[in-house]
């Protein structure tokens, strides 16, 4: 216990400093406290219930570890907050979520909802993408994927683009651009007349 608490105090109070020399040059220095700085005065013990949990959702298993009182429970090990495809911790539950098709606990960022019914959640490893110009859309099963492709073929072409969301983006990103140049070309010429007819 001892240990563990030098060691989170030293870790807790080492900084990185930033200072100017007397040559006028910059350094940067990490400091950080010893084992001598650091003193502790007494020691209290304290019996928490210690549980383990190993859930299985289909093929996948996940465990938890933690000691719990009244409070919140202090986690050792906490798989349910830990994403299977990044291996990132996440700070809530809420940040997490099932794919339908594997079980793999995953993050938002490897998260896609299908594109035709816009409710169901699969991960990037299982979601069925459907190329369009420069925007892939997402499904769940290969039904839906069938579905949309046939909504999409009896649509006009103006319609088609207008599902593409990065080419009407980039088209009115082409059009602010142009517009910008055109006025500040104009603007110069304007400028430079007026200044040769003085």
């Amino acid at each position: 216990m001892e240990k563990t608490a030098l060691e989170h105090a030293i870790n807790e109070h080492t900084h990185v400093v930033h200072y100017r020399g007397k040559n006028n040059v910059y350094y940067r220095k990490t400091s950080r406290p010893t084992h001598q700085d650091i003193s502790i005065k007494e020691l209290e013990y304290l019996y928490m219930p210690y549980w383990i949990n190993s859930l299985s959702i289909a093929d996948h298993k996940y465990h938890q570890e933690f000691f719990t009182n009244d409070h919140e429970p202090l986690y050792r090990k906490d798989e349910l907050r830990r994403c299977t495809i990044c291996e990132e911790l996440k700070k809530s539950y809420s940040e997490m979520f099932i794919c339908i098709q594997c079980a793999r606990l995953t993050c938002k960022k490897h998260k896609r909802i299908d594109y035709l019914d816009k409710k169901t959640p699969i991960c990037v490893i299982d979601a069925l993408p459907l190329k369009l110009f420069l925007q892939s859309k997402y499904f769940a099963n290969l039904e839906n994927r069938k579905i949309y492709k046939k909504q999409l073929a009896s649509f006009p072409f103006y319609k088609k683009i207008w599902e593409d969301k990065f080419v009407v983006y980039g088209f009115i990103f082409l059009v602010i651009i142009s517009l910008i140049s055109f006025i500040i070309y104009y603007t110069n010429i304007f400028q430079f007349a007026g200044t040769n007819y003085r």
